[in-house]
């Protein structure tokens, strides 16, 4: 391609770009669903949610955007319409049925664990974790006990060499998407914490019903079947299930 068409087509990418915000988005995209921004306990007018990302959930941990509805609904929406916010400026945001609220945990990139990928992208990846402590964080269950879900932070950018570490670079994060860790809460006052460093007996304690229940191999997450979790990178979704339903039980207990 010589140096006229590649300007010429370059040109016509970027007038595109332009026609595009200057008509205005007209209805709400896959990313985009009806919803609520909650600023110190109260939500907002009605409005519409647009999410960072579908396939990289970790993103709407970092920041979300929110336009009123009746702004929305006049048509041509352009870019800066639409108000953004990270876990600083917020309490939460509402995604259709989904409740995304902020609180605060350390993630220790359990995730990272593929030895092909090179020591600066695990370091690398470990210390953008470390550095983020306030998250919007998806509410899975509501109760006495909290249970979210969160996603491990992959690196910002890689230092990889080779195919080898590329592919094996693909596969943390794919690992990051699905082994996701199971957090709970405990009251309001309570610390958020990773599910699979609880004492289960001390937790289920206040419910003795549903201790019993627990502790007679009722529930799917068994006694033993904890040792056989530590070895997942982060729980995901088969933990997340088994959690909701004792916990969903201890809630019923305590109310």
């Amino acid at each position: 391609m010589n140096k006229t068409l590649f300007l010429s087509t370059f040109l016509s990418f970027i007038f595109l770009i332009f026609q595009a915000d200057l008509n205005g988005q007209t209805k709400m995209k896959e990313n985009q669903s009806k919803g609520l921004i909650l600023v110190k306990g109260k939500k907002t007018d009605d409005g519409i949610i647009e999410l960072a990302s579908l396939s990289n959930p970790w993103e709407n941990q970092r920041k979300v955007k929110y336009i009123k509805e009746k702004t929305f609904n006049k048509g041509k929406v352009k870019k800066k319409d639409w108000e953004k916010y990270k876990p600083k400026d917020i309490d939460g945001y509402q995604f259709g049925d989904r409740v995304f609220v902020v609180e605060k945990y350390t993630p220790v990139g359990t995730a990272l664990q593929s030895t092909n990928v090179n020591k600066l992208t695990t370091a690398t990846a470990l210390a953008g974790s470390l550095s983020k402590n306030k998250h919007f964080m998806e509410l899975v269950l509501d109760g006495e006990i909290k249970v979210y879900r969160f996603y491990n932070y992959p690196p910002e950018a890689s230092a990889q060499v080779g195919n080898d570490q590329i592919g094996a670079y693909a596969e943390m994060v794919e690992n990051i998407r699905t082994y996701y860790e199971v957090l709970i809460k405990v009251g309001k006052k309570g610390k958020v914490q990773n599910f699979k460093k609880v004492k289960i007996e001390e937790l289920l304690a206040g419910c003795e019903e549903v201790k019993t229940k627990y502790l007679n191999g009722e529930y799917a997450l068994k006694k033993n079947a904890m040792n056989q979790l530590l070895k997942v990178g982060g729980g995901g979704y088969e933990l997340e299930k088994s959690v909701v339903e004792m916990i969903r039980d201890y809630n019923n207990c305590k109310k």
